[in-house]
């Protein structure tokens, strides 16, 4: 979508060419996005606020607006807790197995989310690289890109329809391999097995 309306307020979106939000203008406010390889790094609006990533895409901390704080994370990546650098809770968040929020607190403004995906606040949708994801419907808002097979029934389908063991923060069934192959990975070098 690069413009239409949304609970009344007109909204106007700019893309870059790999298909990356670069703006965004809701209700008069306008939003600026850059990027590096890791993911989104910048975002300036009602304040400048920069994000550190590590080499995977994750964020790491959030720098602008209020200050520094770091992410707290589960074992999905989704963000539990945004802390202070003296250790104090700032927010903290709870989802359901989809990431429908059902607990926040602390008005520390914090896009990522669910897996640790961006939040966008004018549409209530996550968005990954290739598409976005409803998490009140549990579903994409677009077909995969990059079905597994063409038996695939249901290409709306998010992290297999497994959301409690796997996501997919790319939208593309990739994340729910990359998941797949680190649980095996880590499995295989921290494991140890019992002989009996």
């Amino acid at each position: 979508m690069t413009s239409g309306s949304i609970n009344g307020q007109s909204v106007v979106f700019g893309y870059d060419a790999l298909g990356r939000r670069t703006s965004g203008t809701f209700g008069g406010n306008r939003t600026d996005y850059w990027y590096d390889l890791t993911g989104l790094t910048r975002e300036t609006g009602w304040a400048e606020v920069r994000y550190l990533r590590d080499p995977g895409g994750t964020p790491l901390s959030r720098n602008g607006g209020a200050g520094l704080y770091n992410y707290g994370r589960d074992r999905l990546g989704s963000t539990t807790a945004l802390v202070t650098t003296g250790q104090t809770l700032a927010n903290t968040y709870r989802y359901d197995p989809w990431g429908q929020s059902i607990g926040t607190s602390g008005t520390t403004y914090n896009p990522f989310q669910f897996t640790g995906v961006y939040l966008d606040s004018a549409t209530g949708l996550y968005r990954m690289t290739h598409r976005s994801y409803g998490p009140a419907s549990g579903r994409f808002t677009q077909l995969d890109p990059l079905p597994r097979s063409i038996l695939d029934v249901n290409r709306y389908a998010y992290a297999g329809c497994n959301p409690a063991n796997f996501v997919d923060p790319s939208g593309s069934l990739h994340g729910v391999v990359e998941v797949c192959a680190e649980d095996l990975s880590s499995g295989l070098d921290g494991g140890t097995a019992d002989a009996g």
